[in-house]
């Protein structure tokens, strides 16, 4: 997944805070299993 802005909000959607990411942030999900968890894709 690659992130070039982040805002985070409150449930009414009043913008906390917002960054930016100049050069665009990678960002690796990984998921969830019955032995632990992987960053695998």
């Amino acid at each position: 997944m690659y992130l070039k802005e982040l805002v985070i909000s409150t449930s009414t959607n009043r913008v906390i805070r917002e960054v930016s990411f100049k050069k665009g942030l990678n960002l690796v999900v990984g998921y969830n299993n019955d032995t632990g968890s992987s960053n695998n894709l």
